[in-house]
């Protein structure tokens, strides 16, 4: 219950700053510097909420002095110092705690080692022997984040073809169809749990199917030389950060900022299919293929694990009915 309030939080406030940020060129200039300083709020409490939030604080900046280069450093200080002042707290309390600087959490070690470890491909693993290991010679969460990101750096290193293989794995992953964007498996009745499956199929080929053909417009557009105007550029940029858990591990969840771009994009893609279909041939079948590929993939490594878990679910429904 807590993880989904607070991805829920984490997406309305992620909502919220960009409604704000768009609105800052539609008023006059004496009301938008008040709306960049609650931009600054808001991208601080996102960044309390989930530490994604500091890279849409760092895409912002940057589109603004990318887009508006008159005024830009004002623009940027007014959303910097209220955004420090949401974070100078939490940084003091964890200094004052665990006597060393903590940006958000201890938790990005454990999701570098976790979701890179070898024979993993990509999603959140705690039962292999080295994480007991470790979790059991290092009980501080702190001391533990230390050693575990010092294993993914070791392991990078000394076994960079791995690590490369594993990466593009999640990257596949990441895109499969398969993956729930909802949680299904607490449905009682077989019928809400289908349903809720087949929903989730439906939305994610909108909102996958949408950002690659998407994406293959602008590297169709890149290829060609033609020139990207602040609005494609702002969101490539932000569908490009929402991949970043690919980096360190791949959970459902972390595919719930993508729903923020969906519509819009989902809207602008019918569009330009609509209007340009004989001439976007290519870039649907590669879309296509791009999809049917990672959902594949996905189902291949990872279909006794799903049979588990539709295997507990049936189990776990006969013994309520009974």
């Amino acid at each position: 219950n807590a993880m989904i309030m607070t991805e829920s939080l984490f997406l309305f406030l992620l909502t919220l700053s960009f409604f704000i940020w768009s609105q800052i060129y539609n008023h006059d200039p004496k009301i938008k510097y008040g709306l960049w300083i609650i931009l600054g709020f808001v991208l601080g409490l996102l960044t309390l909420t989930r530490p994604t939030g500091l890279l849409v604080f760092i895409l912002l900046s940057c589109t603004t002095m990318y887009i508006k280069k008159l005024g830009s450093i004002l623009a940027i200080c007014l959303i910097t110092i209220p955004f420090i002042l949401i974070q100078v707290p939490w940084f003091v309390r964890n200094y004052h705690i665990y006597n060393q600087f903590i940006f958000h959490s201890s938790a990005d070690g454990l999701n570098f080692l976790s979701g890179n470890y070898p024979g993993n491909h990509g999603e959140f693993t705690s039962d292999f022997p080295y994480y007991k290991e470790l979790k059991e010679k290092y009980p501080s969460p702190v001391d533990l984040n230390k050693e575990a990101k010092k294993w993914y750096k070791d392991f990078v290193l000394q076994h960079p073809i791995q690590a490369g293989k594993i990466l593009i794995e999640k990257a596949l992953i990441f895109f499969s169809l398969t993956k729930t964007s909802g949680f299904w498996f607490h449905y009682f009745g077989k019928t809400d749990q289908i349903l809720t499956i087949l929903i989730s199929i439906i939305q994610n080929f909108i909102i996958l199917g949408s950002i690659i053909l998407y994406g293959t417009m602008i590297v169709k557009r890149w290829i060609n030389k033609q020139f990207l105007s602040p609005d494609i550029f702002l969101s490539f940029v932000f569908i490009a950060l929402t991949v970043t858990p690919i980096i360190s591990v791949i959970a459902n969840r972390h595919r719930l900022p993508l729903v923020i771009m969906s519509l819009p994009l989902f809207v602008y893609v019918v569009y330009m299919v609509k209007n340009n279909f004989r001439k976007m041939k290519w870039e649907i079948a590669i879309t296509i293929i791009i999809l049917l590929a990672s959902t594949s993939f996905d189902l291949f490594l990872q279909f006794d694990k799903f049979k588990a878990k539709i295997h507990s679910v049936n189990k776990t429904t006969e013994s309520i009915t009974k």
